[in-house]
């Protein structure tokens, strides 16, 4: 009963999650040069992504009026969904966070198309190359590093998070923000905020799934999935790295 966009079918592959593509799968069966191509075509994607035109008229309902875009607008509307979602609940490293977050707000900076879920499972791949971008729910206006901060964000859960060391030929988050960088042909800051902001976006959409699986009564009213999960575990680690 709702709007709903339906696609072309597009073949390829797509990095899971579970189990993570960084353990099994295409990526990990591939050669040292194919993931460092993956990561780096992904990376490059996403700077072309970010030179459309934001004035272009079929983006005109990401210019909600009286807004002022950015990482304080992005944090203000997570940080609402996160507290209606939590309906009273919350825990240190949550309160923790939003302390973190709202003393260290980032400088504004300029706004491009951003993607809001950039990974490379929204991705399909074809020999390694992008074939197609997918799962544009949350797009917004936002500085280019709401999108570089989540990209490593998932990249750190892949890893880090699941204990997986690199495999050959995947770069490093230096890396990876140099390639970004080079391919958008601009520097951008440092991403640590965006990182804890986007691992607290992650811990956000856990508490709302969670939320959705007591009401059809999956998991107890009790549960405690919602505080301890790999997100709030990702979203742990970075903020202790931040704060070390």
């Amino acid at each position: 009963g709702v709007p709903f966009f339906v696609m072309r079918h597009v073949p390829g592959d797509v990095p899971g999650e579970d189990p993570p593509y960084t353990r099994s799968g295409f990526f990990v069966d591939g050669a040292p040069a194919d993931r460092a191509r993956l990561v780096s075509e992904g990376l490059r994607a996403l700077a072309r992504l970010h030179e459309t035109d934001v004035d272009d008229p079929e983006l005109t309902a990401l210019h909600a009026p009286g807004v002022r875009h950015g990482a304080e607008r992005q944090l203000e509307v997570w940080e609402v969904s996160l507290r209606d979602g939590l309906a009273g609940r919350t825990s240190p490293l949550i309160d923790d966070s939003l302390l973190w977050l709202h003393d260290r707000l980032p400088s504004p900076a300029p706004l491009v198309l951003s993607w809001g879920d950039a990974r490379p499972g929204n991705m399909i791949w074809q020999d390694f190359r992008v074939a197609c971008l997918t799962d544009f729910e949350g797009a917004a206006l936002g500085p280019r590093e709401l999108d570089v901060g989540w990209w490593l964000m998932f990249d750190y859960w892949m890893h880090e998070g699941f204990g997986t060391g690199r495999l050959a030929g995947e770069p490093d988050r230096s890396e990876q923000r140099a390639i970004y960088e080079q391919a958008a042909g601009t520097s951008i800051g440092g991403t640590t905020w965006y990182e804890i902001f986007s691992a607290l976006r992650f811990a956000t959409t856990v508490v709302h799934v969670m939320n959705r699986w007591v009401a059809r009564g999956t998991v107890p009213e009790d549960q405690t999935i919602w505080r301890d999960n790999p997100a709030t575990a990702v979203l742990a680690a970075l903020l202790k790295e931040a704060t070390a």
